[in-house]
Parts: structure tokens; sequence; C-alpha cells
């Protein structure tokens, strides 16, 4: 974890592009908005020749300047030469009476004397000049807005797990599997409202569902909402990597403030839920907390009787779309108005949205009716048209490797069970399954964290490759998986399980593990007096 010296360090390093990249993020964040970096390149980090380098615009009808350098040597002369610029209309095209404000970012150092002179050049003009020098933008960025540390300085301060709303959405949409959540919630109006309402009242809300009904991007735009009525509220989202969370949790809740957490998938942080739960009976005047969580309905039993050890729930459930709405948001959002292709994806989606957006993305892509023609295709052309997961579904030992990473959600290096079972159940050595990780890492497969905690974070891609694993490969018998697990793992076989039956052919799937574990269950029975219900 990076510390202010090195943050400051590498801030020095840096080259006048990139800290003017970095510089314009920090000030939005900071709640600048409506940015024009006039002094850059579109979409590199190349400066040009500008005043000022970047133009904030406001309601009132002021600007803002702001002015960035990493030079070192004549510094004052350079910031006084900067400022008569921004005070020069043939050269920005706006009159001095309507700048409001200056804001100069630098990495160099200035006596009282200079920054008394810089200050006078704008308050004789009844311009305010803000500086921001090495120090403020070092500890800004280590106690307020540590992901831009990561981003900008390849120096990561924290697990990378707590993050903005706009951050989450980013790092979310960054997988190749997908399906977007920066796009606009349709049909929930009403939902959406009653949800405010009970976070003005209460502090914990659980949003749930089946897989694929919207409940991540329907909390996103509940956040979102919350905070554009409240700009003092902060909005924290988990994104999990399967990382300890007490430091990050610790650091980042500390402060006075309004605080409303964002979980995805609550049931699989298993014990570090607690961590966030606990802050629900810390609040005091200082500091409120508020929780959104999502939970896949088969799970959500397990979720609830937790939360009610903490707090009192409030739920909200997402159900499926009716047709005319799948039909509206195939035509809304991907443009497809063909009355059979419509057709089509209601009956393959079911009123499920995250499958009516994968049928009409392949829709669009190939033109072919037939490929949207049951949920088991669907899969396989969405998944398996994308080079790195045909590779590691073709190839045995990866497939099993990622088939472990699927079933236990996510494996932990030093956890030495985890290990062992890797390698008597799976069959694959503890070097070597490291080494394959690093190979499905390179893929985009697994997201990989300090080389040491491994998970699959897109849960449908996760699902798609258990499936191919277990039922379609069989690299490895379910009936293995039932003999090693079974009964004291009952739950992770079930979470496992679950999303399968759902999302491909019910009726085989259960089939092939009826047969599969047909012998172990009488065995269980005659035993132990097991009841079997499949």
């Amino acid at each position: 974890m990076g510390s202010q010296n090195q943050i400051k360090s590498k801030l020095l390093e840096m080259e006048g592009g990139k800290f003017q990249r970095l510089c314009d993020d920090w000030l939005h964040r900071k709640g600048y908005e409506n940015i024009n970096p006039i002094g850059m390149m579109k979409t590199t980090d190349r400066v040009v020749k500008g005043t000022p380098d970047c133009l904030f615009m406001q309601e009132n009808g002021k600007y803002i300047f702001s002015e960035y350098t990493v030079q070192q040597d004549r510094l004052a002369n350079k910031l006084e030469d900067d400022i008569s610029k921004c005070f020069d209309e043939a050269k920005t095209g706006i009159p001095i009476d309507n700048i409001s404000e200056i804001i100069i970012c630098y990495l160099g150092k200035l006596s009282t004397e200079e920054i008394i002179k810089l200050r006078n050049l704008c308050y004789d003009r009844k311009v305010m000049l803000t500086l921001y020098g090495l120090d403020s933008i070092s500890l800004s960025i280590k106690n307020s807005y540590p992901v831009l540390s990561e981003t900008y300085l390849d120096l990561p301060l924290d697990t990378g797990q707590l993050l903005s709303v706009d951050d989450f959405i980013e790092r979310y949409g960054k997988s190749n599997f997908t399906t977007s959540i920066d796009n606009e919630l349709l049909f929930c109006d009403d939902l959406l409202n009653d949800a405010i309402k009970t976070l003005d009242a209460f502090d914990f809300l659980l949003v749930s569902g089946a897989a694929g009904l919207g409940k991540t991007l329907f909390s996103v735009t509940l956040a979102k909402r919350l905070l554009s009525e409240n700009k003092n509220l902060n909005v924290i989202c988990l994104f999990d990597k399967g990382a300890d969370l007490i430091r990050d949790i610790t650091a980042y809740f500390s402060e006075p403030g309004d605080y409303l957490i964002f979980v995805d998938d609550a049931n699989r942080l298993d014990n570090r839920l607690d961590y966030l739960l606990h802050y629900l009976n810390e609040s005091d005047k200082n500091r409120t907390f508020r929780i959104i969580a999502t939970v896949r309905d088969y799970a959500r039993n397990s979720v609830i009787e937790k939360v009610n050890k903490f707090t009192e729930l409030h739920e909200q459930v997402i159900s499926p779309l009716s047709n005319e709405q799948i039909k509206e948001l195939s035509e809304t959002i991907y443009g497809i108005k063909n009355g059979e292709y419509q057709k089509r994806i209601q009956e393959i989606s079911c009123g499920n949205p995250r499958l009516a957006v994968m049928a009409s993305k392949i829709a669009i892509e190939t033109n072919k009716i037939q490929s949207i023609q049951n949920v088991t295709s669907l899969y396989k052309d969405y998944f398996g048209e994308n080079e790195n997961v045909k590779q590691v579904v073709d190839d045995e030992k990866l497939i099993t490797t990622v088939c472990s990473i699927s079933f236990f959600r996510k494996i932990d290096k030093l956890n030495e069970q985890q290990m062992r079972w890797v390698e008597s159940s799976f069959g694959i050595q503890s070097e070597e399954f490291w080494e394959l990780v690093d190979v499905l890492h390179k893929r985009e497969i697994v997201d990989l964290y300090e080389s040491e905690v491994v998970k699959i974070t897109d849960q449908v891609l996760s699902t798609y490759l258990f499936y191919s694993a277990v039922f379609e490969k069989r690299v490895i018998a379910f009936s293995t998986i039932v003999n090693d697990f079974y009964p004291n793992y009952t739950r992770t076989i079930v979470d496992a399980l679950n999303p399968v039956i759902n999302a491909f052919d019910q009726k085989k799937v259960v089939a092939d593990i009826r047969s599969e574990i047909k012998d172990i269950f009488d065995e269980f029975s005659k035993n132990k007096g097991v009841e079997t219900s499949l």
C-alpha cells in the first residue's frame, strides 16, 4: 500500500499531459463540473496550446479557469505568466468580469512572498485564486480519492474495493462479458420512488430477485438519484475482489458524514458483510449509515437472517418484465423493430432483461434469428464466440481450474484447506494451479488480487464456465463434487447449482444430476437418513 511520500514521488515523475488529466479528474471529483479541457488533445495525454488549460462553466454564467504545471524552475514567473494570459481577453474570449476563480495545480515550491504576489494579481481584478501544491494534491489523493493513485500513478492505496458510483459503473463495465449498467433504467419509476421513501425512514434496503432482472442497475440508479438530491451524501459502492475489507472500511468511514453503502451480491461476502453491517449501529449525530444490498432470490433467506441481527430490514423485489416491456427494451436500446426478432427475444428471455440484452446484441451482430433459438445457444453464442473463452473451454486444465474458482467463488492462496481441495477434488497441484490462474488473468477471465486471491467477477460468465466444465465437457464429475463436499458444504453446492439450473435447460441439468448422484444419495439415505429431494 502506498504512503503520501510515495504519492509525492510518483507525482513528481509525471509528464505534463498525464498530470493535467489527473488534475481534471481530481477537480471534477471535488465538485467542479461542466469541464472543458482546452489544453488537452481529445483522446491522448498530449497537451496543446490553449488558455486556460481547463475551463469550468458555472450555472450563474461565470467561469472558473484552471492552469496546471509540472515545471520546477522559475515556477513563480511561469505562474505569473499563466495568470496574465488568463486575463487576456484576446486569448480567452472571456471578459475578466465573467471570471470568478483561477485554480492552479503545481508540483514545485513557492515562497510566501511569491504566493502573496500571485494572489494580488487576481484579487486586484476581484478574481479568487486557489493554489493546490504537491502536499495538498497528495494528501487529498491519499485520504479522499485513492482510486486516482491506482489509475494515474500505478500505486494502489487500498484494495480497490470501495468505489464511488461512477467508478463502480466504470469498473463493472470493464469486463468484456457483463451487460452494461451505465444505460437507462426502464419501467422502474414507481419502484425507485418507493425505495427512496424506504431509505428515508430505514437504514437497510434489500433488493432481491432472480439473476439478470436488473438488481444492480436498479441499485446504482437509486444511489445516483439519492446523490443528486443530496450532494453531501457519501456514496460508497463495494466492488468485491475477495480481499479483506477491514482496513479499507476503517479508512473510508472514519470521518463525519452521511454514508450510503451499496453492496452487490451480499450473500457472496460471507463474514465480510458483518464488517459493514455493524456500522448501522454506529450512527450518531456525526455519522449516519444506510445500506442498499442486492441478493439473488435463492440466497435471500441467509442474508435476511444475518441482517436481522443488526437492524430492521426492508425488501424491494425486482420482478420479470412483461412481453411488452421486453419489446420496448429491445426497440429502445437496440433499435430492433422486426416483429419476428422481437417475438423470439420475448420467448427466450421470459421477462429477464439481461437475457433480452444478450439476445438483442447477438441478433444485431449476426442478423440471424437462428442465433437466438434457446437460452443454452444464447449463452454459447454470447460467450463462446469470445476467443479467450473458447480457448479456456477447449483446454482441459484451464476449464478445470476455472471450474474450481467458480465453485468456491474465490480462492485464496493462503487458505490451506482450499488449496488441499483444489489438489484432491480438482486434481491440480498448487504451483500449477497458480500458473494456470495467471493465464486466465491475462485472458481477462478471472480477477487476481495481489497474486493471492482469484475470483470470476462476472457471475454470468462464472455460471457458463461451471456449466461447461461439469455438464458439457464433464471434466469434473458432479458426483465428485457431491462426494467431497456434501453435506458439510451444502450451501456452496447449492450456490453453484442454482444459477446453472435457472440459466440452462432445467430438465436436462436435473436429469444429469439425478443420474450422477443416485447411488450416492441412496447410500446417504441408508446410513444417515438423508432425505433426497432431487
